[in-house]
Formats: structure tokens, C-alpha cells, sequence
């Protein structure tokens, strides 16, 4: 009857530990700090002068095309963005969502998938966003932590020179990307076109990627073709510079300003309470009171 009543007390004891029990948890990952409700903006500039010189004249964007395999990375025309400069693109984020295979891109890779709804506006035209928001244009992004299925999800970087996909797909990058690895698969995948892929660094951080063409790489491109893309602190776009020589044609540069918001860590367990230390000191105890009892 004791060694009823015992083994009762020690199996109560320790059904009233697991209120306190927590298995450890990691810190859940912080995806580029994309949060609802923000609204991302990019300032670009377009160097009209030198698109219309060198740049268009030796056929820039058609070698980007033929070469890099990209999608059609023209210039929206002077009666457009052109004429109504300067101006912005603002990203609303409507849904950020767990770490999950892409279904919707069909890339296979484990993303983050994110919407948002975009708009163009300028100093002399303001679209509203319930306009915006009347029509079915709201986007689907991702973000890849893989540094090597980035490359390849982006057509070993090439796609970046297509102003109008990219804008669409990766206005952020996780924090966790390996810019060297990122190069390093690149180069690979770009080598056949004459392509070199830097690393971009603000001090001592790598911040993003530079893709380089020498002059005459491509035939007729007179002055050497740059592309550098960086990330901010939080992940998100800080700046896409398209050169052409020592001209910027296309740059867009983020003035968002916003806090990164991650997700916050669990609160921590009880220290020594973890539920296999608890189990397995319960049972050692256990064992030994029982064999104790049973000697008496």
C-alpha cells in the first residue's frame, strides 16, 4: 500500500512540474522585417541624356536581352515614367506568410511568399491607392533563404536587369543570404555571357551583389555594363544602379525609412526544466525508490 501511495505521490509530483515544462524554441527567423500594413518607396531617377546617347546608340538593351537571356528590360517610353520624373514606386505589403514551398511560382524552393500592390506616382501624378487597389494588379514576392537557389530562382542573377520582374518578385532578400555564395553560383551561371559577379560591401558587411561586362564584352557595348543591387539592414531594397560607363542610366534608391520589426523569441523556459531532463530525472528517481521500497 506505501509503494502504492508513493509511486502515486511521485507521478503526481511530476504532472504538477509540466505547467512550468518548455521545450526549447528557436528564435523565429526574421524575414527581411516585411511587416502588414507597410508601404516600401523607391525613388527613381532616369538619366535621359544618357540613355538617349551611348547607351541606346550602341544597342545596350538589346544585348542585356540576347545576352543575359532576360526578360524585356526597356525603359518605360518619355510619355511616361520619362516625362513625369522625379518619381517614385511604392510597395504596400498586404500578407507575409510562413516558410512554405512556393506552389504559386512554382520555383520548388522553401520561400517566404509575400503579396503587395504597387504604384507609380510623381510630383505630377498621384495615383491613389483605392484605385490601385480597384483593379486585380496585387503582386506576388519571395523570399529565398537558400544563397543558391537565389541565383537560380533569379536566372543566375540575370534577372535583375529586367527593371519590370524583379519589381515584382524581390523588393527584399533574407538577411540570411551568403553574398560570396551568392557570387560564387553566379559567376558560374554568367560566365558564358562575359559576366563577373562582385560582392557589394558597406565596410566591412556585404550588402548585395555588382554583375559586370567589360567594354566590347558584348560586341558593341562601347563603355563597360554595371548592375549593383544592395540590401538594407532589414533586408529590404536599398538601392538598383544601372550604369553605363561612369553614367547611371536607371537608379532606384529606397527612402522608406522604416524600423526593421522581427519576430520576438519565446519566453524563455524555467532553467533545468527542459521536458527530457524532467522525464529522465523522474524516472531515474523512480526506479531507485522503488528498488529501495522493494528491499524493505
Amino acid at each position: 500500500m506505501k509503494k502504492t501511495n508513493l509511486i502515486y505521490f511521485l507521478g503526481i509530483g511530476l504532472l504538477a512540474f509540466l505547467p512550468f515544462i518548455r521545450v526549447s524554441v528557436a528564435l523565429p527567423p526574421c524575414w527581411a522585417g516585411l511587416n502588414v500594413g507597410q508601404t516600401h518607396v523607391f525613388e527613381y531617377t532616369l538619366d535621359l541624356t544618357a540613355r538617349d546617347g551611348a547607351y541606346t546608340a550602341d544597342g545596350v538593351n538589346l544585348l542585356i536581352y540576347a545576352n543575359m537571356d532576360a526578360s524585356w528590360m526597356g525603359f518605360i517610353n518619355d510619355d511616361e515614367m520619362g516625362a513625369v520624373l522625379p518619381g517614385n514606386m511604392s510597395h504596400e505589403i498586404e500578407v507575409v506568410g510562413d516558410l512554405t514551398a512556393d506552389i504559386e511560382h512554382g520555383s520548388g524552393y522553401q520561400v517566404v511568399p509575400y503579396t503587395h500592390w504597387m504604384v507609380y506616382n510623381s510630383t505630377f501624378v498621384n495615383v491613389p491607392w483605392a484605385m490601385v487597389k480597384d483593379q486585380p494588379n496585387v503582386y506576388q514576392g519571395v523570399i529565398i533563404e537558400n544563397s543558391t537557389e537565389f541565383v537560380l530562382f533569379h536566372d543566375g542573377l540575370a534577372r535583375f536587369f529586367d527593371i519590370y520582374v524583379w519589381t515584382l518578385t524581390t523588393i527584399a532578400a533574407s538577411k540570411d543570404l551568403n553574398w560570396t555564395e551568392v557570387a560564387t553560383v553566379a559567376n558560374t551561371m554568367l560566365a558564358a555571357v562575359n559576366a563577373t559577379v562582385t560582392v557589394e560591401t558597406d565596410g566591412s558587411e556585404e550588402v548585395g551583389f555588382k554583375i559586370s561586362i567589360a567594354a566590347l564584352d558584348w560586341g558593341t557595348n562601347t563603355e563597360a555594363v554595371g548592375l549593383s543591387v544592395t540590401f538594407d539592414e532589414c533586408g529590404v531594397l536599398d538601392v538598383w544602379d544601372l550604369t553605363y560607363g561612369t553614367d547611371s542610366i536607371l537608379k532606384l534608391e529606397q527612402n522608406s525609412n522604416l524600423d526593421c520589426i522581427c519576430p520576438t523569441a519565446p519566453p524563455p523556459g524555467i532553467p533545468g526544466f527542459e521536458l527530457p531532463v524532467i522525464i529522465g530525472v523522474a524516472s531515474i528517481i523512480s526506479l531507485i525508490l522503488i528498488k529501495k521500497i522493494k528491499k524493505k
